[in-house]
């Protein structure tokens, strides 16, 4: 099993069961909407969202929950690739804490990039 899916799997029944910490509840939040909106046609994948949710601790169930999500992402390409993107998103929205700063930049960049906090006077680049 995929630990990357294991951890979004557990993210996911920590979400439902509404035990993440607020700084990362955008991110995860869209992550669990768009899990239980994917197993809406499914019950067993969403017997197993409800039983993890239930009990975020049991590794066994969230196992089951990390297969219903592995499933429906080898058969959903668009799925597997937003729930990982999503999972990215919640763990670095998660990370900032007393008043610290999560930089992110994402694409293509063309040009120069400043990522900061508190900067103090200008800043200038090349020469």
């Amino acid at each position: 099993m995929d630990s990357v899916l294991v951890a979004i799997a557990s993210a996911v029944a920590r979400q439902a069961a509404g035990l993440l910490a607020s700084g990362a509840r955008s991110a995860a939040a869209a992550l669990v909407k768009t899990v239980r909106e994917r197993f809406a046609d499914d019950p067993a994948a969403t017997a197993a969202l409800t039983a993890a949710a239930e009990d975020p601790q049991d590794e066994q169930l969230v196992e089951r929950l990390a297969e219903a999500i592995d499933r429906a992402a080898n058969e959903d390409p668009a799925f597997a690739h937003r729930v990982r993107t999503l999972w990215e998103s919640a763990r670095t929205e998660g990370t900032a804490t007393d008043g610290g700063v999560v930089n992110q930049v994402s694409g293509h960049v063309h040009g120069n990039v400043v990522q900061a906090r508190d900067i103090q006077g200008g800043i200038t680049f090349g020469g």
